[in-house]
């Protein structure tokens, strides 16, 4: 037997979409495009003067470690929140999709009841032993672990901003996903940092990391305040569709492996880095990773929106009109995707020694080949979420493994031979095999493609379709 929610994700027949849906899609689309865009820019230039300003207060080699400690905390935010920031967009779509306030009220409580404690779990692991190990032993990085308290709590904190930021997804709230997302606490972060440069010119890692988690702690303690009017609103209907707990569990648990294998697929480079050669390498690769995300920007606004409205039009069985607008989205998202791959590929130098300082202009063939990988990862479009929000997550989990695998094995025979450039090739060849698998998956279990159009008809009539 199906458990309830598995039966929810499944699509059923509906009459004809009425006008009145089809004004109000393209409106909350544009809405939350608009929204996403705008924060993601914020966030992007944010972190690139942050990450620039840490790169003249920092030494080298502790650059090199708060790229070690960053990567750390956003994969241990993604370990113990188990799955259930992504679940939280899915059910509370779901449940207000259909009329059910009172269960998307409980699934956001079972959310971060269990998000927090797997989440507290990691960062008690992480402070209490397992930090001074792995800092010492992998990463040979005594200042790391003796900053081991501040990565825990960073871990914790990260983790709780992407509950609530993708609760607030599942809502359709776009603006605050995208402000308590990322966009606030970027920003106090930067400003921050900007009046430590004016005024010290000088800090040491563990003050940064100091100020970075007062950043994310206010972002947080601001978005709880505005969730928890949402949610007293929603009331507690009895007669909403159950859930019960193992059925929620069979949802989070996969996507939990394929967020942790894509951030592992994205950072256990740095990690293999960390282990092999000295830190000042972990900071040229780790600069030009940072540099390199801003490829995929079009694709995380569109990753940012899409979702629950996947999960309403498959439901609804709108399948053709779903891949029409998912292939028009990532076909304007991919057009400054190709510009930035130009300039990357062509002024990766000039640019890395700009905002970074002299010393990482070496890492611009680094740059341009993680640029590429992250080029196809937009131009296949958003078949992650669909797999997601069409009930296929196991499938996105196993494709994302063998990915990570090949990433893993890759890099650890290339890495002492051909050092930064070496690893950034093999991890271009994993992202360009795990996307080009998931799109064919895609089109082969749910019937729609999801990558750009190659034959690119004018703007007008892509935004017309």
């Amino acid at each position: 037997m199906r458990s309830d929610i598995a039966i929810h994700a499944e699509p059923q027949p509906v009459p004809p979409t009425a006008p009145a849906f089809t004004a109000s899609l393209k409106q909350r689309l544009l809405s939350g495009g608009i929204w996403s865009l705008g924060g993601r820019l914020v966030t992007a230039a944010t972190s690139i003067l942050v990450n620039g300003l840490l790169a003249r207060l920092l030494s080298p080699d502790e650059m090199g470690a708060y790229f070690l400690i960053f990567s750390v905390a956003t994969v241990g935010a993604t370990l113990g929140q188990l799955g259930f920031a992504e679940t939280s967009v899915r059910l509370v779509a779901e449940s207000l999709g259909k009329n059910e306030p009172g269960r998307a009220a409980k699934a956001i409580r079972f959310v971060f009841l269990y998000g927090g404690i797997g989440s507290l779990i990691v960062a008690l692991a992480w402070a209490l032993g397992g930090g001074q190990w792995t800092s010492v032993t992998v990463f040979d990085s005594p200042l790391m672990g003796q900053l081991s308290v501040l990565v825990a709590a960073w871990c914790f904190l990260f983790a709780m901003r992407n509950l609530l930021a993708e609760t607030f997804r599942g809502f359709k709230d776009f603006h605050l996903a995208v402000l308590f997302g990322g966009a606030v606490h970027s920003v106090l972060a930067a400003i921050l940092f900007v009046i430590v440069w004016l005024f010290w010119h000088e800090a040491t890692l563990g003050e940064v990391l100091l100020l970075a988690i007062g950043s994310v702690m206010a972002s947080n303690l601001m978005a709880l305040a505005l969730l928890g009017r949402k949610v007293m609103h929603l009331g507690n209907n009895g007669g909403d569709a159950p859930l019960q707990t193992g059925h929620l569990f069979n949802i989070a648990l996969p996507l939990w492996l394929n967020q942790l294998t894509i951030f592992g697929l994205a950072r256990v480079n740095l990690w293999i880095l960390g282990a092999y050669h000295p830190k000042d390498d972990v900071a040229v690769y780790g600069a030009a990773l940072t540099l390199a995300t801003l490829v995929t920007m079009p694709l995380l606004v569109v990753g940012a929106v899409v979702p629950p409205f996947i999960a309403e039009m498959y439901a609804r069985n709108e399948n053709q009109r779903l891949e029409n607008i998912l292939r028009t989205i990532t076909t304007l998202a991919g057009m400054p995707t190709l510009i930035v791959l130009i300039i990357f590929s062509l002024l990766g130098g000039p640019i890395m020694g700009f905002i970074y300082g002299d010393f990482y202009r070496q890492g611009a063939l680094v740059l341009a080949l993680l640029s590429l990988g992250q080029t196809v990862n937009v131009w296949t479009g958003p078949c992650d979420p669909v797999l997601r929000m069409t009930n296929r997550q196991k499938t996105i989990m196993w494709i994302s493994i063998l990915a990570g695998f090949f990433n893993v094995a890759g890099s650890l025979l290339v890495v002492e031979k051909y050092g930064i450039t070496g690893v950034a090739f093999i991890t271009a060849l994993a992202l360009i095999f795990q996307n080009l698998a998931a799109l064919l998956y895609t089109k082969k279990k749910v019937g729609i493609w999801t990558h750009v159009r190659l034959a690119w008809p004018p703007v007008k009539q892509l935004l017309r379709s």
